[in-house]
């Protein structure tokens, strides 16, 4: 090591233990930490890690600014390492491929939410939705509408995860579990709230505006797009295969929510796809993907 890198080195210890030390080094980088702080704190530890040269040389110090390794703070005579000294030194520890890793993991990388499963709460509201056939804005579940209409979408919500039950779908959830225990608003509400992720999850086909209206992004000038459809299913039944019987069972649930429960939901022109004729739409989605 030379002379020049074991000074930089200097300045370079001086700002990580003394990040260390507050408990703010993380992954033994003062880089990935620096990128998670905020302006405030980055200042405060340059400010303590600054370093009066003494008897540093000053061919080595000019070497040092010249190549913009080091700056000079706010204080005279005294110096504090920079981003381009920080990754001088990094860059012998971290392979730059690692580097460009982790910058593209944590800022780039928007749609990781797209590769995470679905939990179980999420599965019984999407499975849901489509039992009620909220396929477009026009038929969207408003759950200030009328009065009475969180019941009824509990009773569906219920209905739906003994259905998923039945069919070994939800595993870890219990149903005095299916709300989370919400105390201070209705339970359905908080229930639907609460699903931040599912927009991203299913990429954009779970929709929800204006804090209490939810819908499925599931046509197209009123006609039912089933890749979404099939899309949507094989996220909620996943690999699982099923016995002809089974798919049978499931889309005979599916058609008596949509006849029997849709009218507690939607005004008679927003029950567009509860009619007859969606229901071999519905048919041929489940036969195709399970």
């Amino acid at each position: 090591m030379t002379e020049e890198l074991e000074v930089l080195e200097r300045f370079y210890k001086e700002l990580s233990k003394n990040m260390e030390a507050n408990g703010q080094l993380k992954e033994e980088s003062v880089l990935f930490s620096f990128f998670k702080m905020n302006s405030n704190r980055r200042f405060k530890f340059l400010e303590e890690s600054s370093i009066n040269p003494g008897i540093i040389k000053k061919e080595i110090l000019s070497s040092l600014l010249s190549k913009e390794f080091i700056r000079q703070t706010d204080k005279i005579n005294h110096y504090v390492i920079t981003g381009k000294g920080v990754f001088e030194i990094e860059k012998s520890i971290f392979s730059l491929n690692k580097i460009i890793n982790w910058i593209d993991k944590e800022y780039f990388n928007l749609y990781k939410e797209f590769d995470r499963p679905l939990k179980d709460q999420e599965k019984v509201v999407l499975f849901s939705l489509i039992a009620i056939r909220s396929f477009s804005n026009v038929a969207a579940v408003n759950l200030k509408k009328f009065q009475g209409i969180s019941e009824t979408v509990s009773q569906i919500l219920e209905d739906s995860y003994e259905k998923l039950k039945e069919l070994n779908i939800i595993s870890e959830l219990s149903k005095e579990k299916l709300y989370g225990g919400f105390k201070n608003e209705s339970k359905v509400s908080g229930l639907f709230r609460r699903l931040t992720n599912l927009p991203k999850k299913t990429k954009g086909i779970y929709v929800t505006s204006g804090g209490s209206t939810y819908y499925l992004s599931l046509s197209i000038e009123n006609k039912i797009d089933k890749e979404k459809l099939s899309y949507l299913l094989k996220q909620i039944f996943g690999n699982k295969k099923f016995s002809a019987l089974e798919i049978k069972s499931i889309y005979n649930f599916l058609c008596d929510v949509a006849a029997k429960k849709s009218i507690y939901i939607f005004e008679s022109k927003e029950r567009i796809f509860s009619k007859p004729a969606y229901d071999k739409d519905i048919e041929e989605a489940l036969y195709e993907t399970l």
